[in-house]
């Protein structure tokens, strides 16, 4: 493994005038992410064919996948922005995404992070088991063995065997996530920001990053850090928004899947009053988000703003 700082960024970035830039998705996930589905190259293919000019693999706190996703970015003629997604915490220690961009993809921090959420989350998840059965949400013990033989016990496996069980259908904690209810439409991942996260039914604290040692983390490794669909994590909470402006990000991920319009014009708004520049992506997972598409999030006419940002701002980063 490489030291820090001791490779320079995987990029396959042209001139704005050279590149014929239609496309930018700036936030998708590959097997490498515990929830998701695709190998890296597989999922360049996909990006591909979309089409796509501008795309960067952001996994939950990895990097393993950025080399393989690079090289087949480059075969398919795709410009390529080695990411990551790291979890993190406020001071009130809600959950938010950091994203890097232009990271050093063998930089041996992220492979110790990586190690040390797996290990937290696991615990967490145990704990949020005996916390939906105390709710009354039978989990079949066999069934989450099952799972667990093909992947590793998550959210999502909790959510998988909680949904699948008939005896469940009835409970109204699940009722809006099941066939025909009004979350149904991702339905796994809607059940984890619903009942998981800070303040949920089944919130376990876990101890995460906080904000400004995330943000060094990715700069150390040459990279900038943007904030991941903040609707989703803070919504329009303007103190904690200011906590992680004032921690030193570069831009906020303005145009998400997880934003409807009037999110979406609130983080425009946030973005310039605090000279932050904008981003866009999808979160595209595979099979966990259905609804959820690679290039399908519009980020209002602003490609080339958004490329110049990336290329101005990974260029004179520190390697």
């Amino acid at each position: 493994m490489l030291e820090r700082g001791s490779a320079a960024p995987i990029l396959f970035i042209q001139s704005i005038k050279e590149a014929a830039l239609h496309t930018i998705d700036l936030h998708m996930h590959s097997k490498y992410s515990n929830d998701g589905e695709f190998e890296p190259h597989t999922l360049m293919d996909l990006c591909s064919k979309v089409p796509l000019d501008l795309v960067s693999l952001t996994d939950h706190n990895s990097a393993k996948g950025n080399v393989e996703a690079a090289k087949r970015a480059k075969e398919l003629n795709m410009l390529f922005i080695p990411g990551i997604e790291i979890n993190c915490q406020t001071k009130k220690r809600t959950e938010i995404h950091m994203l890097g961009y232009g990271i050093d993809p063998m930089d041996s921090a992220f492979e110790k992070i990586e190690k040390e959420v797996i290990e937290r989350e696991y615990e967490a998840d145990l704990l949020r088991i005996r916390i939906f059965r105390k709710l009354g949400v039978i989990l079949d013990e066999e069934k989450i063995q099952k799972e667990t033989e093909k992947q590793p016990l998550t959210y999502r496996v909790i959510a998988e065997v909680a949904l699948s069980e008939y005896r469940n259908r009835d409970h109204p904690l699940l009722q809006p996530y099941l066939p025909g209810g009004n979350r149904s439409d991702n339905p796994l991942v809607n059940f984890f920001w619903d009942l998981c996260t800070t303040g949920k039914p089944a919130d376990v604290p876990v101890d995460y990053l906080p904000i400004p040692k995330a943000i060094q983390l990715i700069q150390e490794s040459g990279g900038i850090a943007v904030f991941a669909h903040p609707g989703a994590s803070i919504g329009k909470n303007d103190a904690e928004l200011a906590e992680i402006v004032e921690a030193g990000i570069s831009g906020i991920e303005v145009y998400s899947s997880y934003h409807d319009r009037e999110m979406t014009r609130f983080y425009e708004i946030q973005a310039q009053k605090y000279g932050l520049r904008v981003s866009v992506g999808s979160d595209f997972h595979g099979s966990l988000k259905p609804a959820i598409q690679l290039g399908s999030v519009s980020c209002n006419g602003r490609e080339e703003e958004i490329y110049s940002f990336m290329q101005e701002s990974i260029s004179s980063s520190p390697a």
